[in-house]
């Protein structure tokens, strides 16, 4: 069913609030409340989980003499990040997880727990089982260099008020990516990964598809450092694998919104693009934005750079 006009009104209608999402997140909450209580009713008393599975996890195809090498990741604190952490973990000196400060301090907003010290708890099992020494965590704060690359960069090049606008994820990820590098940079580290997932790639808009990912390769690549895609990145069932490499109990469901909880960040903001998605109608991929920095942020690169070698001190 299409519903386009429903759409352009709720874009409209928060349009109207500052250039801020933290000034939106209320609006935003108000009017995606109904589809959040859908969700977790669904993925809280609904959900099942899937069956777990005896594959044995494929050895991953790293480049050779990493022994001695560090690896930064981007560390939600969820199924995904945990597991790539661990995975690469056996074959890198040192891991460095990087959590990203997305919360937002507002009332509402505590009844979901959205907390980025959450990802402490699958820290906890991954030390348990690989060694404290094994991993460093830092948590960073984004909100005004994501704001300022949403709506300066990514909205005046989106095509009109849809569900791809309302997508803060390319924004979100871009300013990630951006601080990962200044890090890598100021330590010196060579490599990166993250917990991307085919699930949560499925289609060209979304920034884990696998053409943005290898966009991503490329930036990385032009300050010396190798992203690595997640080696899990096509694996099915990755709450079988945490359970079977010991990081988590038989009670891991990474689909149950009472275990996210948990472990990582509840995102707002992200609830308003599936809103308009599903406003929108059918067609949701007819204006694919595909190779996200190229397509959105090109122009931008510059300013990006000037940004991580200031930060990074070089």
């Amino acid at each position: 069913m299409n519903l386009r006009f429903l759409e352009v009104a709720v874009l409209h209608l928060i349009d109207l609030f500052p250039k801020r999402i933290g000034a939106r997140i209320i609006p935003i909450t108000i009017a995606c409340l109904p589809l959040i209580a859908i969700k977790l009713l669904r993925k809280t008393v609904f959900h099942r989980p899937s069956l777990s599975s005896d594959t044995e996890n494929e050895t991953p195809d790293l480049p050779g003499d990493i022994a001695d090498e560090d690896i930064c990741i981007r560390y939600s604190g969820g199924v995904d990040s945990t597991l790539a952490a661990h995975t690469l973990g056996k074959h890198f000196r040192k891991v460095h997880l990087l959590t990203f400060d997305t919360s937002y301090d507002l009332p509402l907003i505590r009844l979901f727990a959205s907390n980025p010290g959450n990802a402490s708890i699958n820290l906890e099992h991954l030390r348990r089982i690989d060694g404290t020494e094994k991993y460093t965590h830092s948590i960073l704060p984004i909100h005004r260099l994501r704001d300022r690359i949403y709506f300066d960069d990514y909205c005046p090049a989106s095509p009109g008020m849809n569900y791809l606008r309302a997508n803060l994820c390319p924004a979100c990820t871009m300013v990630m990516h951006i601080e990962t590098i200044a890090y890598c940079l100021k330590h010196g580290i060579r490599y990166v990964s993250d917990g991307a997932n085919v699930s949560t790639g499925v289609f060209t808009w979304q920034t884990q598809n696998r053409i943005n990912l290898e966009a991503f390769q490329r930036f990385y690549s032009e300050y010396g450092i190798n992203y690595l895609i997640n080696p899990n990145y096509e694996l099915e069932d990755p709450d079988a694998a945490l359970i079977r490499e010991r990081i988590a109990d038989d009670h891991v469901d990474s689909g149950n919104y009472r275990y996210r909880r948990k472990t990582q960040q509840f995102c707002i903001p992200i609830h308003l693009q599936s809103l308009c998605r599903r406003l929108h109608g059918s067609d949701v991929d007819s204006q694919s934005q595909t190779d996200l920095i190229r397509k959105y942020f090109v122009n931008h690169i510059p300013e990006y750079d000037s940004y991580i070698r200031k930060k990074a001190g070089s």
